[in-house]
């Protein structure tokens, strides 16, 4: 089912200090996964969004975790680098697979997850198909557990594309001669373009360096969901949990009131985020998951 590749170490700065983040690979269910580790203490396995994007979109803010705590990310099949085949499934039962199968390999028997975006709409899926092999969930900007929901998501996302002008200035872009002349700057211009609509202050997508996205893991997830509700499954389950929500977040607050509703979570609202509080307010993200995972 698995087999782990050697590692190898690398320098990681986060918040001004420098630590060590040993990255390798492990095979897991018939596919290369890309993993990184940093920190010591106890284990969070940590889950990136997208879906399609990978760890990278986390970096540095998550880091902040790292101290007492031993970080272990990995890029989801399909994303970043853990590429698969043409043949290779990418739905979200594969996705809750591969965890299942990369903690069997890590021997964690119960662990605390984190997940941001569509990776914790993937420790929920994960959840309820293991819920005794989960501590804790810190869901961070959880995406939407109903397909309603998830639709009342992309219509605000619009709103908010169109009050920043961003198609606009897409355009103009890709109009500009900066393709030919700097197919870097172009690159990470129209990056930090559509990151924009997600932070409370869009001047703070300037310089974040570019995620990958892979639209094709991303339509199959989301093809594999269906018209989902994971209503009823997330009343069932009894996991300590801990939903944080960015106030300017395109995400309803309503979506992460009702995830938190259904665990019997605290839910904490960051008034100076959007859809990344690692990013926007890293030093109170880091307290507050810090905090949670602590309490006994």
């Amino acid at each position: 089912m698995y087999q782990r590749n050697d590692s190898s170490s690398v320098d990681s700065t986060t918040a001004g200090t420098t630590s060590k983040a040993s990255v390798g690979s492990e095979r897991v269910n018939g596919v290369e996964l890309f993993t990184r580790f940093v920190g010591k203490g106890s284990d969070i396995v940590v889950l990136h969004g997208g879906p399609g994007a990978s760890h990278v979109s986390l970096l540095p803010g998550f880091d902040s975790l790292a101290d007492g705590h031993l970080l272990r990310y990995y890029d989801q099949r399909g994303c970043g680098q853990s590429t698969v085949a043409a043949d290779q499934p990418l739905s979200h039962h594969d996705h809750v697979r591969d965890l299942t199968a990369l903690l069997d390999l890590w021997q964690l028997e119960r662990v605390t997850i984190a997940g941001h975006s569509w990776g914790a709409l993937l420790a929920l899926l994960f959840a309820i198909d293991n819920p005794t092999r989960i501590g804790k969930l810190a869901l961070i900007s959880p995406a939407a557990i109903t397909y309603s929901d998830r639709k009342s998501y992309q219509i605000r996302l619009a709103e908010r594309q169109r009050e920043l002008n961003i198609m606009r200035r897409l355009r103009g872009l890709v109009g500009s001669d900066l393709r030919k002349s700097d197919p870097i700057e172009f690159k990470q211009r129209t990056f930090e373009l559509t990151l924009e609509p997600f932070l409370k202050d869009p001047q703070r997508a300037h310089g974040i360096r570019p995620v990958q996205i892979s639209q094709r893991t991303r339509a199959a997830i989301w093809r594999s969901l269906g018209n989902y509700d994971l209503s009823s499954d997330l009343a069932a389950l009894e996991i300590p949990s801990l939903v944080i929500h960015g106030k300017y977040d395109p995400i309803p607050l309503s979506a992460s009131e009702r995830s938190a509703d259904l665990l019997g979570a605290k839910l904490i609202v960051f008034d100076n985020s959007g859809h990344m509080p690692f990013l926007e307010e890293t030093t109170r993200f880091a307290e507050t998951v810090g905090d949670f995972v602590k309490v006994s």
